[in-house]
Order: structure tokens, then C-alpha cells, then sequence
């Protein structure tokens, strides 16, 4: 009888005590700086899963081992309080106890008992199951506090500048150039005043050719055409030298508020341009530090990178794992604290008439 109530209640602790230390690894390795990210956690989901293999296998009444498997799983609310993990939790609850009645069902049915296939049978529930919870606390932890907000910034400047490089060549062909000579924000300025005034040139021209110079002789008008464009050049650049200053600077605050910064008149332009695409790409992906806003999907791509990481890692955790519960079988049958019985079973079968 001792042996009996040792065998019935030893795996519910167990699965209860590894079940709470394992959403509590959970939360020391994200919450906690300098904490065991992966060495703890994994001892602790190895003992957690070793004890389901083991109630599944020993316990004799399927609700005892359900009840305490699910309890473990809300424990992970305790970490992380919100309705939506909720809701993963009790999804989670149906998966894992799915896989734990596929291992009894598979004991039940076997002629000669195979703790190796019957453990199988449920293994990729179980796996399933255990990564959506760890990934859900993870995001549901992270998600609205401090954390989200001082996530590390993506450095994503190197890859830019060589990407940008490219798309902005694709609408300028000159910011190739404007690269390759290290322009800076007042040559850049300057430069686009004088392709500006290039263009009003060309539209005067095309405006004469229209209009004034009709009736007058072919030579004749190319010679008043010449006189009247040098003109207006000259004017136009009297005009820009006279108010250099305030055309740079003018240059200087729309550049800033395009770029939502201050920028310096010998910083290069190329730099600030592939700066201004690595911030919108940062603030695509996560807020700025300090603010308000909780709409990070950054997070939301760490937990998906989380639950893809676990997949493959719980297959083979999972190996180890069945092979500890097998040998526990073994030393209990070696010790003769279980044993195995055969008994005769009846049972329907489809005959001919």
C-alpha cells in the first residue's frame, strides 16, 4: 500500500514543483539581467517533462494525471497576467492533455508494453504545447513594460547604406555621385539650387520657342534666346549669391524637419539619408525608448523566433527525456516497486455472418 500511494502522488508533485519553477525560470531569464538564459531553463522543462512521461506511465487514473498537468500550466499566470495568455494557456491545456490520453491510450491497446512507442504517441503535443506557452509567457511578460520600450535599438545602418544606395540611384542618378564625393549638406543644397535654376532655364526656353519668337528669323531668335537665358542666369545667380545664406539655411530647417532632427551643414547628406531609413525602420519595428507606445512588433517577432527555436530543441530534449523515464521504469521494475501483470481482455470484433 505505501509503495502504491508513492507511486500515485510522487509524479502530481513533481509535475506540480517542476511546472512552477519552470514558468518562474521563464520570467528570471527575460526579467532578471544576468540571469541563466538557457541552462536553468532547460534543466527545469527537463524534470518538468520527465514527470508527464512518468504519470502517464505509472498513475492508474487518467484525471488524477490531467488535473495536475493542467494546474501546472496555469501556474504560468502567475507570471504573466493577462486574459489573452489565459485564453493560450486553456488551449494549451487541451493539447497537452491530448498527448498525455494518447500515451495511456497507447498503453492501453499494446499486447506487450513499449514505454518507448506509448511516450512517442504523444511527443508532438506535448512538444507543441510547451513551446506555445513558453513564447505566449515571453510575449505576454515583455509585452507593455520597460522591456519593450528598452529593447535593444536594431543597428541596421550598415545594411541600409547598401541597399539604399540603389533605390535612391533608381530616382536620382546622381546620388550615386553624391556618395561616392561625400557631399555635404550645403553642397547638397547648393547643388540643388543650381539644378533648379537649370530647370527654370529649360521651361524658359520651351516657353520662347511657344510664344514671342514665333515670326521672327530662325537666327535672329537663337540669338535672343541666347541673350535673354544669359540674363535671366545671371540675375538668378546675383540672386542666389545675395541670399546664399538664407537659401542655405532654409535648406538646412526643411531637411531637418524631414528628417526630425537637427542636421549640421558638413555632415554628409548620403549619411543622413540612410539614417533617417534606419530610423523609420527602428520605429517600425519598435518604439523609441521613453515613449509611450506599447505597439512593438519586435516582440512580436522575438516570441515567433522563440517558438520556432523550441520546435526543433524540444524534439531533442524529448529524447533524453524518455530515455530518463524508460530507465525509471526499469529501476522500478528492477526493484519491484511496480511490476507487470497480463490479463485477459475481451473485445469486439467485426466477424462474417
Amino acid at each position: 500500500m505505501k509503495k502504491e500511494k508513492i507511486i500515485r502522488y510522487c509524479p502530481h508533485f513533481f509535475i506540480l514543483f517542476a511546472g512552477f519553477f519552470s514558468w518562474m525560470s521563464i520570467q528570471r531569464a527575460v526579467m532578471v539581467p544576468g540571469s541563466s538564459i538557457w541552462f536553468v531553463p532547460i534543466a527545469v522543462f527537463f524534470l518538468y517533462i520527465i514527470s508527464f512521461c512518468l504519470a502517464a506511465i505509472l498513475v492508474k487514473r487518467t484525471a488524477e494525471v490531467e488535473i495536475a498537468a493542467a494546474i501546472s500550466l496555469f501556474g504560468s499566470l502567475i507570471f504573466a497576467h493577462s486574459f489573452w495568455h489565459f485564453a493560450v494557456v486553456l488551449i494549451c491545456a487541451v493539447l497537452l492533455l491530448s498527448g498525455i490520453r494518447s500515451i495511456r491510450k497507447d498503453l492501453e491497446l499494446n499486447v506487450k508494453i513499449d514505454i518507448w512507442k506509448s511516450l512517442s504517441t504523444g511527443k508532438s503535443k506535448i512538444i507543441l504545447a510547451l513551446a506555445i506557452m513558453i513564447s505566449s509567457q515571453y510575449l505576454f511578460m515583455v509585452k507593455g513594460s520597460e522591456l519593450e520600450r528598452a529593447a535593444v535599438k536594431l543597428d541596421l545602418k550598415p545594411a541600409t547604406s547598401e541597399i539604399i544606395g540603389p533605390i535612391f540611384g533608381y530616382f536620382n542618378p546622381n546620388f550615386k555621385k553624391i556618395q561616392e564625393d561625400g557631399m555635404t549638406v550645403d553642397e547638397f543644397i547648393i547643388e540643388s539650387q543650381k539644378q533648379n535654376m537649370a530647370r527654370v532655364l529649360e521651361n524658359g526656353e520651351s516657353l520662347m520657342d511657344e510664344e514671342a519668337l514665333r515670326d521672327l528669323p530662325e537666327e535672329q531668335r537663337e540669338e535672343f534666346k541666347r541673350e535673354m537665358l544669359r540674363q535671366i542666369a545671371e540675375e538668378a545667380e546675383k540672386a542666389r549669391k545675395e541670399n546664399l545664406e538664407i537659401i542655405l539655411e532654409n535648406g538646412r530647417e526643411e531637411l531637418s524637419q524631414m528628417v526630425g532632427r537637427e542636421v549640421a551643414e558638413d555632415e554628409e547628406i548620403a549619411d543622413i539619408f540612410v539614417g533617417f531609413v534606419n530610423e523609420k525602420i527602428n520605429d517600425f519595428f519598435q518604439p523609441k525608448v521613453g515613449s509611450d507606445s506599447h505597439s512593438s512588433l519586435f516582440v512580436y517577432i522575438m516570441a515567433l523566433l522563440l517558438f520556432l527555436t523550441i520546435l526543433p530543441l524540444g524534439s531533442i530534449l524529448m529524447v533524453f527525456c524518455f530515455t530518463v523515464a524508460v530507465l525509471v521504469f526499469r529501476l522500478l521494475l528492477r526493484f519491484q516497486v511496480i511490476g507487470i501483470g497480463k490479463v485477459a481482455v475481451e473485445r469486439e470484433v467485426i466477424v462474417s455472418k
